[in-house]
């Protein structure tokens, strides 16, 4: 069976705070989303001098990068900078046409930073980069 790739702008990330309806951020030129368990290691004196590693929990981290801009049907630069501190519904939605390809990741995040880059040359975007660390634990539902 061969592997089929999958290609990054079929994935885009949805932010909504409290029962808003989850926006697409403006300008998103890329997307990271990071999974890291937190070990814990231990040697007692009946192992042996052999290490002991254990998954204590799991962190998940997205970063955002994107062109500042205004869409009306898309959260601006001002709202993206306005939800630090602040905990949102997050949905970040996988679509493939192939079988088995696509998905969502759903859950909460706080939103821990939020920093900009307005350079001086004309040609030259200004940029955002957003951070979110996920609270609780997300849902992964593949798509049907």
């Amino acid at each position: 069976m061969a592997t089929t790739e999958h290609t990054g702008y079929n994935t885009v990330l949805k932010l909504a705070e409290g029962s808003e309806t989850k926006k697409a951020l403006v300008g998103v030129t890329s997307d990271t989303f990071a999974r890291q368990a937190n070990v814990k290691t231990s040697i007692t004196k009946t192992d042996a001098g052999s290490k002991r590693v254990k998954a204590t929990t799991i962190d998940d981290t997205f970063t955002v990068s994107g062109v500042c801009g205004y869409d009306s049907t898309l959260l601006s630069r001002f709202d993206i900078m306005q939800l630090v501190g602040k905990t949102v519904a997050f949905e970040y939605v996988i679509t493939e046409a192939t079988a088995g390809g696509g998905g969502t990741v759903s859950g909460s995040a706080l939103v821990t930073g939020y920093s900009e880059d307005t350079p001086a040359d004309p040609e030259t975007d200004a940029t955002y980069s957003l951070n979110l660390q996920v609270t609780g634990t997300p849902a992964f539902t593949a798509a049907s």
